[in-house]
């Protein structure tokens, strides 16, 4: 422990709101490193011009922000993990509890979560979340983070959205805090906010070229309407390959009504061209999607090969022999993170960091499959088995 005492730097000091500022200035800037301990109680009235009332309080109000700590007998330090080197804060527009929001509690948003639950038990690291930070800045939650900025208790803001929402306010404008958000590219009106997304290009190309290596030539896509620059990227793909795949083909369904997919893999199923390859590029339609195959009458993989999309660590539950192609939550906590401290390190990051596409196997660890479904899925997987490997039987 560091017991060397520092001398105070301090331009102007008097009222409690002074005296805090003066104080947390002097951690912020690293004058006092952390650990180190703090200039004799004497010492602090006569250069912050305050009274020992004034100065208990702005202690005590530090101490609760985490900036410092007493020691009976000792004297006060700097805490060793001050919340500007060590609290992170991760922003979720959704709010899981708000009935509101459920419908948009995605895959995705889950593996978010587990991802910062895991960030802050490998590395010790303090990481809040903050979940239902939208534009209603007037929402418990955003004044909590609100407050947290305002008081300089974060080392850094995670976006797991595009943050547009928040400009005008201090989550977005409040200088001296770095961020890093989950946005496809860059956004020029941000240029603070570096931007880390998953390699789109990299998912299209990993799963064509297995569905090439199983000779697979007719590809069906499912998806929740991902765009005309995915479509195209897909189709050049395709064409590249030597594969088809048809307008009707490329069904688009809504998260909203996951069930469309098994519907939609029906139909596709009965098409008077049947395809040899299903890619589902949307974790929330894999096992309605495996439902459709099923009701189709189809065997997998020996009929078609089935490639689902997955948000590591909360994989959908493989109902039918299928590979999955996606991204690991856990990397962009770590990138995330990593960046920030590069910023406040004082570095030059680059604008835009791509994460690979992963296949089940590549990933590191294990993932869980959402608690809601764990009782229902295993009574499915048996009944699906079941009945894939009657449909195996009557094949042969």
């Amino acid at each position: 422990m560091k017991k060397s005492r520092s001398r105070l730097s301090v331009t102007k000091a008097g009222s409690s709101h002074d005296v805090v500022r003066a104080l947390r200035t002097n951690i912020l800037s690293g004058h006092w490193s952390p650990g180190s301990q703090l200039p004799a109680r004497l010492e602090l009235l006569r250069s912050l011009k305050t009274t020992p009332v004034t100065l208990h309080h702005s202690v005590q109000r530090l101490v609760n922000d985490g900036f410092l700590r007493t020691a009976a007998g000792s004297g006060t330090f700097v805490s060793e993990l001050p919340p500007h080197l060590n609290t992170y804060a991760v922003v979720f527009i959704y709010d899981p509890a708000n009935w509101r929001d459920k419908e948009n509690w995605s895959r995705y948003y889950q593996a978010m979560n587990q991802a910062t639950v895991r960030l802050q038990q490998e590395t010790g690291k303090r990481v809040l979340m903050f979940h239902g930070i939208d534009q209603h800045a007037d929402s418990e939650e955003c004044t909590r983070l609100i407050t947290y900025i305002e008081r300089q208790r974060l080392a850094g803001l995670i976006f797991t959205n595009h943050p547009y929402t928040f400009e005008g306010t201090p989550i977005l404008d409040a200088p001296g805090l770095p961020r890093v958000a989950m946005m496809s590219d860059p956004d020029a009106k941000l240029p603070h906010v570096p931007a880390v997304s998953f390699d789109g290009n990299m998912w299209v190309t990993k799963a064509l070229d297995h569905l090439a290596a199983q000779g697979r030539r007719r590809v069906a896509l499912i998806d929740f309407g991902m765009g005309p620059d995915f479509s195209a990227r897909v189709q050049a793909g395709l064409a590249a390959r030597g594969m088809v795949s048809h307008r009707r083909w490329h069904q688009f369904v809504s998260l909203r009504n996951s069930e469309g997919a098994t519907n939609a893999v029906e139909l596709l199923m009965n098409d008077r061209e049947r395809p040899d390859a299903l890619l589902v590029e949307d974790d929330n339609f894999v096992e309605q999607a495996a439902a459709g195959l099923v009701a189709a009458g189809v065997s997998v993989p020996k009929e078609v090969t089935v490639i689902g999309h997955a948000n590591f660590p909360v994989a959908p539950t493989k109902l039918l022999p299928m590979r999955l192609l996606g991204y690991d939550a856990n990397l962009f906590m770590r990138t995330a993170v990593d960046l920030i401290d590069r910023q406040r390190a004082g570095e030059q990051v680059p604008r835009e960091t791509k994460l690979p596409a992963l296949w089940e196997e590549e990933i590191s660890g294990q993932w869980a499959v959402g608690s809601r479904q764990q009782s229902k899925v295993s009574i499915q997987k048996s009944v699906f088995r079941s009945r894939n490997r009657k449909m195996e039987m009557a094949v042969s």
